[in-house]
């Protein structure tokens, strides 16, 4: 698999990228909840899912990874990338993202597990049982998967 040497350096997408990842903070801080965080990779293994007292989540398609109102699993149905190289996840809303949906993960070494950088997308609005797809660009030089460490519906 080919993999771009760019790396993420443009000062404005990092602003971009962290500015909705900050807010979301700082709300779950003011309304004292606390989720329970999981990381998939692009191969769809769980990984450090972290217990605790969560609500019965609802029907979740099977192969998805429960995000808390967003789940999300590795996808082989897109086989082209924006740019070099690539991995796509599929995204269930079982809750209303009136906004938009944020997806986060690190750009690693299958092998050794070595992370390299971070990628990220987003979607449009997602109703309940709605379906979307993501492209996380993988840019960095070393990296041939990618972990998911943050799937947020706003």
């Amino acid at each position: 698999m080919s993999l771009g040497a760019a790396c993420h350096t443009d000062p404005m997408s990092l602003l971009r990228a962290t500015v909705p990842v900050a807010i979301a903070m700082m709300l779950g801080l003011l309304l004292g909840g606390c989720a329970a965080e999981g990381r998939i990779t692009a191969e769809g293994h769980s990984a450090d899912a972290e217990a605790g007292a969560v609500e019965a989540a609802p029907d979740i398609p099977a192969g998805f990874t429960d995000m808390g109102e967003i789940a999300i699993r590795p996808s082989t149905a897109q086989s082209t990338c924006s740019y070099d190289s690539c991995v796509w996840f599929e995204l269930y809303a079982y809750s209303d993202c009136p906004t938009a949906v944020y997806v986060e993960g690190n750009e690693v070494d299958s092998t050794t597990g070595v992370i390299y950088g971070w990628t990220n997308d987003t979607t449009g609005i997602l109703r309940a049982g709605d379906r979307a797809m993501v492209e996380l660009v993988t840019e960095a030089v070393g990296a041939d998967a990618v972990t998911i460490t943050e799937a947020s519906c706003y």
